[in-house]
């Protein structure tokens, strides 16, 4: 093998790592939204929770 073997095997495995982050950064902003969400409780004007 050569270093040209060498440089494509690190460029490939720097690609999957940036795809890695670019997936777990929309990942983590999802789930942001929904517990953002799920922490909010609304109800509809004609149905306030009685407590």
């Amino acid at each position: 093998m050569g270093w040209k073997f060498d440089y494509m095997v690190k460029k490939i495995e720097r690609d999957s790592r940036k795809f890695r982050q670019i997936i777990r950064g929309k990942i983590k902003k999802e789930l942001k939204k929904y517990i953002t969400k799920a922490g909010q409780h609304t109800y509809p004007p004609d149905r306030t929770p009685v407590f």
